[in-house]
């Protein structure tokens, strides 16, 4: 008999441990299972969420559409020559920069309600500066931050950590605008081109 109990124990135990084997293969393989069928439904949930996503092919690149990022018939990107049929500048200055085209000579018109800055004989930017303009969606200067992001919704956001300037979409598009604040009010709107 004393034989045979460690012979049973062993027995016993060889038998626990396949049990124990088996339920760890059934868990896993059931574990498994429930896996696959939730990735197979978070794939088709991805797979709809693309397909109903509308493409942005078609849109310019800029958040605005250029006839939104205007002021008066001007907007960036348009030739020098557009300026001929307005009336004379208050004030004309010249400076010089660098960008990745090199050097070169910008000339700015200075206009009752705004700026108008030429580089390479395009128009380069345009920055209002007047409380009497109303610009896209009747934005004006003076009005509050809160407004303003408001009626621009999504196509505004915080350049970097700042609160005080914003733009209209990322620095990369064709035509853009920056919108710059001083205690939480609209001072400047620069409409500007993004250039070589």
């Amino acid at each position: 008999m004393k034989i045979g109990k460690p012979h049973n124990k062993a027995v016993k135990n060889r038998q626990q441990a396949g049990w124990t084997s088996l339920r760890s293969a059934a868990y896993g393989r059931r574990y498994m299972a429930n896996m696959n069928k939730i990735m197979s439904k978070l794939l088709i949930i991805a797979v709809l969420l693309l397909i109903s996503t509308p493409s942005n092919a078609d849109e310019p690149q800029s958040c605005l559409p250029v006839q939104k990022t205007k002021i008066n018939t001007l907007f960036p990107g348009q030739p020098a020559e557009k300026l001929n049929t307005l009336t004379k500048p208050t004030k004309t200055s010249y400076g010089f920069g660098e960008d990745d085209g090199g050097t070169y000579k910008g000339t700015t018109f200075e206009y009752p309600e705004y700026k108008v800055e030429i580089v390479r004989g395009v128009i380069d930017s345009i920055t209002l500066i007047s409380p009497e303009y109303k610009w896209y969606k009747d934005i004006k200067i003076g009005m509050s931050r809160d407004r303003v992001r408001e009626l621009l919704n999504k196509s505004l956001v915080a350049e970097g950590n700042s609160q005080d300037q914003y733009i209209t979409c990322e620095s990369t598009a064709d035509v853009y605008a920056i919108l710059d604040f001083t205690d939480q009010k609209l001072t400047k709107i620069i409409l500007i081109t993004d250039r070589p």
